[in-house]
């Protein structure tokens, strides 16, 4: 099974075009600080998802949000108003229900022993990474607590794909900062507008 965990669209984008998003869980259409989006994650794991659709106001470009969590945007739904941008197959649905729905299916597949699950997130390469050294060093102990989570059950493997302008990637290898050479259930690879996703996920043993 493969999961979506941003931090925007992307991801879940591509799975659904190669047929291999067959679920809906709460990080397909968020927007998320990236460099946050593990602290996100394992917070919302280590308390079943207690505060993710408590406290709702709206951010400065008028998006929805809980107060706990200002860093993650609602992108596509309005909670408050329970409307929806650019999703017209969930615009008849309570909102604030489904997105409490995906939270709590994403507990139960992730709490399942007998699951395979691999996440598929998306980071902008020169947002986490400079001169082949990770920028910010709480990501990686965000992405450890992650990778070492009690919590999670299922047998995992996260792919992180690091985006790059097409001129980058023809510029730059891949340099893989050191810290990440640690995690255990993580794989990295690069990507631009010229990499064939499938084959990306092919050559990763992924798929």
């Amino acid at each position: 099974m493969f999961i979506s965990l941003g931090p925007a669209c992307e991801p879940a984008l591509k799975l659904r075009n190669l047929g291999l998003r067959t679920i809906s869980l709460p990080f397909d259409w968020m927007f998320v600080d990236c460099n946050r989006l593990f602290e996100y994650i394992n917070d919302l794991i280590n308390t079943n998802f207690k505060n993710f659709t408590n406290d709702l106001t709206y951010n400065w470009r008028d998006k929805v949000i809980s107060k706990h969590y200002n860093y993650a945007e609602f992108f596509h739904y309005d909670l408050i108003k329970n409307t929806t941008l650019n999703r017209p197959e969930d615009s008849n649905k309570n909102l604030l229900e489904m997105m409490n729905n995906r939270g709590k299916r994403f507990m139960d597949i992730i709490s399942n022993e007998k699951n395979e699950v691999i996440f598929v997130c998306e980071f902008p390469y020169r947002r986490v990474i400079k001169d082949g050294k990770l920028i910010n060093k709480k990501l990686y102990e965000d992405m450890l607590n992650f990778d070492t989570n009690n919590n999670i059950k299922c047998k995992f493997k996260v792919f992180v794909y690091l985006k790059m302008s097409n001129i980058e990637s023809e510029l730059y290898t891949l340099s893989i900062p050191t810290e990440f050479e640690t995690l255990k259930h993580f794989i990295f690879d690069t990507y631009s507008s010229k990499t064939n996703f499938e084959l990306m996920l092919k050559k990763n043993n992924l798929l």
